[in-house]
């Protein structure tokens, strides 16, 4: 699993310093795109980044995050993530997003059990699903905000985490 995300944040990275750069874009529709969101979740908080590609002309986002939860356990996520923007009157836009990765544990975290039995020391790497839906509305320059909720889901028995996230895209 670690290579494979290895492998995902660096085809990222090479595709954001290639295609991304606003300078050597030529005219092309294939812009950089990063975003900052800090979030309340329903057992805590976290802080999200994310920096990708946007497709212009087809409203699409491609890209990685990098996410620090702090919830049932504190975490640090490292995801492949990818956006689609459907434009409405009056600049804003309805995103829908997704997010593919894994949720790495800091050390010493312990949780609680879904069944309430008991702390237990969280020491492996688990998978992370997350999706969501929101409302943006784009400034000039390509800057622009969003307002979303997006829910967290885990390969353990566990519940999932959502949250309300304020995202600044620039």
């Amino acid at each position: 699993m670690k290579r494979i995300l290895t492998i995902l944040m660096l085809t990222v990275t090479a595709m954001s310093t290639l295609l991304g750069s606003n300078d050597n874009n030529n005219g092309k529709n294939i812009k950089y795109e990063g975003s900052v969101s800090p979030s309340l979740l329903l057992m805590g908080y976290s802080i999200h980044t994310s920096h990708g590609v946007k497709f212009e002309k087809e409203n699409v986002y491609i890209g990685g995050s990098l996410e620090y939860m702090h919830a049932w356990v504190n975490s640090i996520n490292l995801a492949a993530h990818t956006k689609v923007y459907i434009p409405s009157s009056k600049g804003l836009q309805c995103v829908i997003g997704l997010e593919l990765g894994g949720m790495f544990p800091v050390s010493g975290s312990n949780y609680q059990s879904e069944g309430g039995t008991g702390n237990y020391q969280f020491n492996r790497i688990t998978y992370i699903l997350s999706p969501s839906i929101g409302l943006g509305y784009g400034f000039h320059n390509d800057m622009g905000i969003e307002l979303s909720i997006k829910c967290a889901f885990f390969d353990i028995n566990e519940l999932p985490i959502p949250g309300i996230y304020i995202t600044y895209r620039f």
